[in-house]
């Protein structure tokens, strides 16, 4: 030890020379082991994770691969992954080829600038391709097709089916009433068909369409004020049906509004519409509270098709 200093004065720290220690066994302390996670709790924090994360994780090792392979857990994820929902889009790139992106739909709500998360290309060969529909996850399917009875009524159907509710879902038009327009529904289990018909609108002059919106089978009523978003709470209730929201009229903004895509928990819409100038599609982000619009750019300026939301699943066909 270096000597004390008198007068009252305070040692000098580098003066003051340090004793050796010896390290032994009993001097060194092990670090405390790490909590172990409750099983439950380990399930719920993998079920906020993406798919391509967890197909990672099935081969770090046996537990994990034997965990996330269980029936249960994937029903699980995909129940939880109903609040995570992605957007596929069709655009056309630079070399004129079809490209489908896949987008976090949150990120559209807080920029002005699609950027993919994933891109896809369709097989050789094929010189078009776009998502219609998706069940649990599911878009392309199997390849076991299987022939039922058929649509027992005498009508067109106009627009691509829509899955909700277990049934698929078509627009028609009744060819034995020029003027008459209906939804044609398809239940998948017992092969049946019925019909469906949309909200007693206000006006007559409301020209409609068919969609899908949170999981709901809905109505877009489109006049020239307004384009009113209908769900149908009960699927197959006609009594059912409730305005959801109505979307001024944006035509001195250059674009007409068509259909939403999807509504936000905090009543923000995602819009698909048509641009007047560019004669293009746009998507649009529409604040119901403040009213404002913010149209949405493609990273690379590429030509937009058409979009269709979906959740990830890991339910394999």
């Amino acid at each position: 030890m270096a000597e004390g200093r008198s007068d009252g004065e305070e040692d000098d720290p580098n003066d003051i020379v340090p004793t050796s220690l010896t390290l032994t066994p009993e001097t060194i302390t092990s670090p405390p082991p790490l909590p172990i996670l409750p099983f439950d709790v380990l399930t719920d924090i993998l079920c906020m994770l993406p798919v391509k994360l967890l197909v990672q994780l099935r081969c770090l090792c046996k537990f994990f691969n034997s965990l996330i392979s269980d029936p249960k857990f994937v029903k699980k994820h995909l129940q939880s992954s109903t609040k995570r929902r992605h957007l596929m889009l069709t655009t056309i790139d630079h070399q004129q080829q079809f490209v489908m992106y896949d987008s976090p739909i949150p990120s559209l709500f807080s920029t002005s600038t699609i950027v993919a998360q994933t891109q896809l290309y369709p097989p050789n060969g094929d010189t078009y391709a776009s998502v219609k529909c998706s069940c649990d996850g599911i878009f392309l399917g199997t390849d076991y097709w299987k022939r039922i009875d058929d649509i027992p009524y005498y009508c067109t159907i106009c627009r691509s089916g829509l899955y909700v509710s277990g049934a698929v879902n078509w627009y028609v038009h009744d060819e034995s009433d020029s003027s008459l327009y209906f939804i044609l529904s398809l239940d998948l289990e017992n092969e049946s068909y019925q019909e469906l018909y949309p909200p007693d609108f206000e006006d007559e002059s409301y020209s409609w369409t068919l969609g899908v919106l949170s999981d709901y089978l809905c109505v877009f009523a489109t006049s020239d004020m307004f384009l009113n978003v209908w769900i149908m709470k009960e699927y197959g209730n006609q009594e059912s049906w409730t305005k959801l929201c109505s979307v001024p009229d944006m035509h001195d903004h250059g674009f007409q509004a068509s259909a939403a895509v999807y509504i936000s928990e905090d009543d923000q819409l995602l819009l698909q519409c048509y641009e007047f100038d560019s004669g293009e599609e746009k998507l649009v982000v529409y604040d119901s509270k403040t009213g404002i619009f913010n149209i949405l750019e493609f990273q690379n300026n590429y030509e937009h098709i058409s979009q269709k939301v979906y959740i990830e699943s890991l339910i394999s066909p």
